[in-house]
C-alpha cells in the first residue's frame, strides 16, 4: 500500500518475543523482496516498469482481470520486453469474475 507498505509489517505483538521490531511473519514472508509504490497510470512509471521487467523472472499481479491490461501492464506488453517472463495472476474472483 502506497505510503503505509504492507499491513503485516505493523503487526509487531509478537516482536517483543524475538527481539524486533518488525512482525517476525512479516519478516518470514518477505525474506529476499524488495517492494515500491508506484503510480501505474503515469507514463513515466511504465517506462521504469518494463525496464524492470526485462531482468525479471516473475511479474505478480492482484487486479481484476483485464485492468493491468487496460493499463498496458497485461502478459503481452511483458512478454514484448522479456519473452521468458512467467504472468502470474491472482485474482480473488478468477479470470471472469
Amino acid at each position: 500500500r502506497a505510503g503505509a507498505g504492507d499491513m503485516f509489517r505493523g503487526m509487531t505483538f509478537f516482536a517483543k518475543w524475538v527481539g524486533g521490531s518488525e512482525s517476525p511473519n512479516f519478516l518470514a514472508w518477505n525474506r529476499n523482496k524488495r517492494s515500491i509504490a508506484l503510480n501505474l497510470k503515469s507514463r513515466k512509471v511504465h517506462a521504469i516498469i518494463m525496464e524492470m521487467a526485462k531482468s525479471a523472472d516473475v511479474v505478480v499481479q492482484n487486479f481484476r482481470p483485464g485492468v493491468l491490461a487496460k493499463l498496458g501492464y497485461g502478459y503481452e506488453d511483458f512478454k514484448a520486453v522479456n519473452p521468458r517472463v512467467i504472468y502470474c495472476s491472482g485474482s480473488g474472483y478468477g479470470e471472469e469474475g
